[in-house]
């Protein structure tokens, strides 16, 4: 069955490796970014494209199955609310349990995470109005991210849906989701639960991929102007943290930025993997051999490392503050140990799912 792109996606495809590379480029700076690790220039381009992508890559998957969108809710919220209430409850009670272990637990200690566990923010309120109370406290902020992509996924199917596979229709939706999304982080005081008021143009970035797919191939001149785009706003517009709903100046020059640079890196992976394809004339059976393996693994990981890098960070810092119970001089040896902590993070994270999926194997023998 053809969508209105007029390609046939069953949600049964090989997996995109360049896909995977994307991902795990996104995920790295995220790592370095809660690590406290900034780069001169690339780090202040990274927040235009380092959560945005994976919106964008959610569309470039999507598959027009034969299933109703009740089945279609029930098969993304197992995968993406189950992990997130999965990984919530570990870390909630983790958390709660060292609490009482050091003797400084309270009912409000109890009483917040949980809170924020199903408000799924991590502020109630924009960082510019001064107000500074974090609701998701047991390591599990970046969480926030899987219902927000759980809602935009449904709001997109439904436009998908009522546009009956005609593009210009579905591109009408995806405006006017635009204007509505542009207009309403401004009408609202307060962070809404579920990144409610940011749904919009969430659903926005997955059309962008989705309709932006077919044509990747072909993007290579142009490459070079979304780049300069997403610069200019990188630049101009500020800094853009869609977590807790700041998109710079502008909402709308936060969503061009956005968007160039998302486009702009699942591009270069695009053409990269192409380029690498032809040059070892590798046939596709053959594929895995040739990419880059440590990208590949990040990518098809994203998901453990997104909700326990804050909880494996917090162990790597308690053992460095036993270790080395002075303070490590700032400059260049702190700078190395954040990068290490990053480092490490992923090998554990990655070694643990690795060591899981060989368990099921040999269960299954």
């Amino acid at each position: 069955m053809k969508d209105v792109n007029g390609l046939t996606r069953t949600g049964n495809k090989a997996r995109m490796q360049w896909l995977d590379w994307a991902r795990a480029v996104a995920m790295l700076f995220i790592l370095l970014g809660h690590a406290e690790v900034s780069i001169p220039l690339i780090s202040r381009f990274s927040l235009l494209f380092y959560v945005p992508v994976f919106f964008v890559a959610a569309g470039v998957v999507y598959a027009d199955r034969e299933e109703t969108f009740g089945a279609f809710a029930r098969r993304r919220a197992r995968r993406l609310l189950i992990p997130y209430f999965g990984y919530s409850l570990f870390l909630f009670l983790f958390y709660h349990l060292k609490e009482w272990i050091e003797g400084s637990w309270t009912l409000q200690k109890g009483l917040l995470p949980l809170l924020g566990i199903f408000y799924g923010r991590n502020s109630l309120y924009p960082p510019e109005t001064g107000d500074v109370r974090v609701l998701m406290t047991v390591w599990n902020s970046p969480l926030w991210f899987l219902p927000a992509l759980f809602l935009s996924e449904l709001l997109f199917c439904a436009i998908y849906r009522m546009a009956g596979k005609e593009k210009r229709k579905l591109a009408a939706g995806l405006g006017l989701c635009l204007g509505v999304g542009i207009i309403l982080p401004n009408l609202v005081p307060v962070l809404l639960p579920w990144s409610l008021e940011c749904i919009p143009l969430f659903t926005v970035w997955i059309g962008a991929g989705f309709l932006a797919f077919p044509y990747l191939e072909k993007m290579k001149g142009r490459v070079a102007v979304l780049f300069i785009v997403a610069i200019f706003c990188a630049w101009k517009n500020g800094a853009v943290n869609v977590s807790v709903g700041v998109w710079g100046r502008s909402v709308a020059a936060g969503m061009a930025g956005t968007l160039c640079a998302s486009m702009v890196l699942l591009s270069v992976c695009f053409t990269l993997e192409a380029w690498l394809r032809e040059k070892q004339k590798t046939p596709t059976h053959e594929k895995e051999r040739m990419l880059l393996p440590v990208l590949s693994v990040i990518g098809q990981n994203t998901l453990p490392i997104l909700g326990l890098h804050l909880f494996v960070f917090m162990w790597i810092q308690a053992a460095a503050a036993y270790v080395l119970p002075t303070a490590i001089p700032g400059g260049a040896a702190d700078l190395f140990c954040r990068m290490g902590m990053v480092a490490l993070t992923i090998a554990l994270i990655v070694l643990g799912v690795y060591y899981k999926r060989k368990h099921e194997e040999r269960n299954m023998i």
